[in-house]
C-alpha cells in the first residue's frame, strides 16, 4: 500500500511530567512506533511502559497504536502528545 503525505517529515513533541521530548518521524509511522520511543526516552521500565499511552495534548484522545501519526498533523506538520498512564477498568 502507498501513502502519501504532504509532510515529508512530522515534528513530534511528547510531554512527560515536567520534561518534554522532540524527534521527527515519517508520517507513515505509527502511533505504537512514537510510544515505543517515548517511554525510552522517559526512562520507564519494561512493566510501566505498558501502563502508558499517548495522548493528544490538551485532550483526552489516545488515538489506537495502529494509527498513522500523518493522520493527526495539522498545518504545521507536527503534533503534541502527553504520555500518560492507562485508564485502567476496575470491575
Amino acid at each position: 500500500m502507498f501513502h502519501a503525505h504532504r509532510c515529508h517529515k512530522v515534528d513530534v513533541t511528547v510531554h512527560y511530567k515536567m520534561e518534554a521530548f522532540r524527534h521527527k518521524f515519517a508520517p507513515s509511522a505509527t502511533i505504537a512506533k512514537v510510544t515505543r520511543w517515548a517511554v525510552e526516552k522517559a526512562g520507564l521500565g519494561k512493566e510501566e511502559a505498558e501502563e502508558h499511552v499517548l495522548q493528544i495534548h490538551g485532550s483526552r484522545v489516545q488515538p489506537p497504536q495502529n494509527a498513522h501519526l500523518g493522520s493527526f498533523t495539522g498545518e504545521s506538520c507536527a503534533v503534541l502528545f502527553d504520555l500518560v498512564r492507562k485508564k485502567l477498568v476496575q470491575g
